[in-house]
């Protein structure tokens, strides 16, 4: 058992600690921050009835919906998502490379230790 006063001490650090993090999570950039986490939720249709492409779809929410599989058929990439796409190949050909190396590397040196055992 912990004796009482590491118990009001522990509970003194907790309280405080939590006032710290409230007060530094409350600046306007976090807030900011919060809005765009909640933003990133909101699906929207990629055409309206017509067929023709909304203009105000956000990025995020198509993502989001192709991601979760919930926009299904889909032919044409929004404009706004573009260098999205463009990231997210330059960072597999990067993974890949990285992994190529990675591969080389441990290739040679088992080679080069197979004659020590």
């Amino acid at each position: 058992m912990v004796p009482d006063s590491n118990m009001k001490s522990y509970t003194i650090l907790f309280v405080f600690a939590t006032t710290v993090a409230v007060a530094l999570a409350s600046t306007s950039d976090s807030v900011e921050t919060i809005r765009q986490v909640v933003e990133i939720h909101r699906l929207r249709s990629q055409t309206g009835s017509a067929g023709y492409p909304i203009p105000q779809l956000d990025c995020l929410s198509w993502r989001l919906a192709v991601e979760s599989n919930n926009l299904r058929h889909w032919k044409l990439v929004p404009k706004q998502c573009e260098d999205y796409l463009e990231a997210i190949e330059n960072w597999e050909e990067t993974i890949d490379d990285i992994i190529n190396n990675f591969e080389k590397q441990h290739q040679r040196k088992l080679l080069d230790n197979i004659f020590y055992y």
